[in-house]
């Protein structure tokens, strides 16, 4: 496939197409992960991870962006699968799917939660905020040393419904990551939590200040769809002013915009769920 991965006979065949449109894509244009220093730039400077971290075992960590209610615990699945890697279940609450980044299901949320925990009603501000270099420093560091004890150098999996900003960092790092999505039609009607969620994630851009937008990737483009928003649902006879079912389908189309956005201005990898059920 172009990768060089080592790829166990499985029988879902999700799970090759699934790896075949991913190693078919931007990874294979512009890198070969089994280097001995591979890197998504090859400017020697570009090389030596800003955040102390082994880039070589940085560039083999494939983490998934996307939103509930996306068929991304199916996406995971045959990732782990495909791949040929070992997760660490161990450290995941029970029930769990297969979200190391998320506080909410990592027995040692502390870690984490300073930077993602977009699971949690309490941290909804982090989807819109800058996380400090520090506090990134940590969850990857964490995020590294969890999956090398698993795999030695040969990489990992994780996965999270988070920001544009942290898929560029992590893609900066030299992290594989990738964003997958569902057309509306396809994530609504959903269950309470992903209600909730989508509920909550607009509602915290609502909130979140002008300066820490302005400190995200398309931060200015974010304000603007939030003045809009924000000025017809004042107006009586919008889409807008129709309840709660308009307003999550917005959330989940800023949502994505955002991710879609940074994925597009710096050739990650994206696809919708759709196209690789249907291919």
């Amino acid at each position: 496939m172009g990768l060089g991965l080592r790829l166990k006979p499985i029988s879902l065949l999700f799970a090759a197409m699934l790896i075949f449109t991913c190693t078919t894509s931007w990874w294979v244009r512009h890198m070969d992960i089994d280097s001995t220093a591979p890197s998504f730039n090859d400017s020697p400077n570009n090389r030596r991870s800003s955040s102390g971290m082994n880039p070589s075992l940085a560039s083999k960590v494939v983490v998934l962006f996307s939103g509930p209610s996306q068929s991304t615990t199916l996406i995971s699945d045959a990732m782990i699968a495909g791949l040929n890697v070992t997760f660490p279940y161990e450290l995941l609450v029970d029930k769990c799917p297969a979200e190391f980044l998320n506080p909410m299901c990592n027995r040692r949320p502390g870690l984490l939660q300073e930077c993602f925990g977009s699971g949690n009603a309490q941290h909804y501000e982090t989807i819109w905020r800058t996380c400090s270099e520090g506090d990134l420093r940590t969850s990857l560091s964490f995020l590294d040393r969890s999956m090398k004890a698993k795999n030695g150098n040969s990489g990992g999996f994780a996965k999270e419904n988070f920001n544009g900003k942290l898929l560029l960092d992590l893609h900066k790092r030299g992290y594989l990551v990738f964003v997958a999505h569902r057309l509306p039609q396809h994530t609504f009607p959903s269950t309470f939590y992903v209600v909730k969620w989508y509920r909550h994630m607009l509602s915290s851009l609502f909130q979140a200040p002008n300066e820490d937008l302005r400190a995200l990737p398309f931060g200015n483009e974010l304000m603007q769809m939030r003045s809009y928003i924000k000025s017809q649902q004042t107006k009586p006879n919008t889409v807008f002013a129709n309840g709660n079912s308009v307003m999550i389908c917005v959330s989940h189309y800023i949502h994505f915009w955002y991710l879609l956005s940074v994925a597009l201005e710096n050739d990650i990898p994206h696809f919708k769920i759709e196209d690789l059920l249907l291919a």
